[in-house]
């Protein structure tokens, strides 16, 4: 499976001509690369934003946490070190305070708490967690309208399936699941172990409980931001055909092994399917 964070790093990205050249932590000497992440303003105990005083020539963090130079004697507000999900994801919404925003590949999980059962009031808790695809953006990514960024498929030489971070993502979680399978895992065996918000029929469930942040949840829902179409999880119907046509292509290359000892294949590429299976 392909690594997703909860976090975002910040490096400084340069681009030409809407395509990534490079990526380093280090700023180069004509101060091209950009910090791209940004961040939440600190607010004091009243819920008020944060300021500081900044004389002239002297430095400060921007929202982004770039260094910038006051040119004057001004009030700054003060940024922290929590992410500002809402601008990482989406420029779409308060276009106008963050025009430039880059949007990165990212899914949201929504949990509710399960009630404690000494609770005589059944109090629940909803609370969000981000899920970013960051480490998938490589040189040769360029930018969809300057603002957020699209994979280039030549990383791949399955193209046509890896048409976005999101698919890519998907698809290297549909591998680990086959060579499950080729391992022997049984169906209940995959779904313990791959990550549960992946499957369709983990969302919604009241029935199906997991631990997140050491809090027994549910989840609710599981959003992205889809811009081709894309598919993050399977459906319980996907994940059964999944695992019959891996074993139908390990049936194929072992039959086809054994009839090749006395020059014959296969005339049928399909042993196992659905509709030649039954119930133990």
């Amino acid at each position: 499976m392909i690594q997703y964070t909860t976090t975002l790093k910040n490096p400084y990205y340069f681009t030409t001509s809407n395509v990534l050249f490079k990526i380093s932590n280090i700023q180069d000497n004509d101060e091209c690369g950009t910090h791209l992440v940004f961040y939440k303003k600190l607010l004091d105990k009243n819920g008020q934003v944060m300021k500081k005083s900044v004389k002239k020539g002297e430095y400060y963090l921007d929202k982004n946490h770039n260094s910038i130079k006051s040119e004057t004697n001004q009030e700054v507000d003060v940024y922290g070190n929590e992410l500002d999900h809402e601008k990482n994801v989406d420029y779409q919404n308060g276009w106008e305070e963050k025009a430039g925003a880059f949007k990165y590949s990212y899914f949201k999980v929504t949990y509710q708490t399960v009630p404690d059962p000494d609770d005589e009031n059944q109090n629940t808790e909803t609370f969000e967690k981000y899920y970013y695809l960051q480490n998938m953006i490589e040189i040769g990514d360029s930018f969809d309208n300057n603002h957020f960024f699209k994979r280039n498929n030549n990383h791949s030489s399955n193209a046509s399936a890896d048409t976005s971070y999101i698919n890519e993502f998907s698809n290297s979680i549909k591998e680990d699941i086959k060579k499950m399978v080729r391992n022997g895992s049984s169906k209940e065996q995959i779904m313990k172990n791959i990550p549960n918000w992946f499957f369709e029929s983990n969302v919604g469930d009241s029935e199906k409980t997991f631990i997140v942040d050491k809090k027994k949840v549910i989840i609710t829902n599981v959003s992205f931001a889809d811009t081709t179409n894309d598919k993050l999880q399977i459906s319980d119907n996907d994940l059964d055909g999944l695992i019959i046509d891996t074993i139908n292509e390990d049936t194929v290359k072992f039959a086809n092994e054994k009839l090749k000892n006395i020059s014959k294949k296969l005339s049928n590429e399909t042993i196992v399917t659905k509709n030649n299976i039954v119930n133990l």
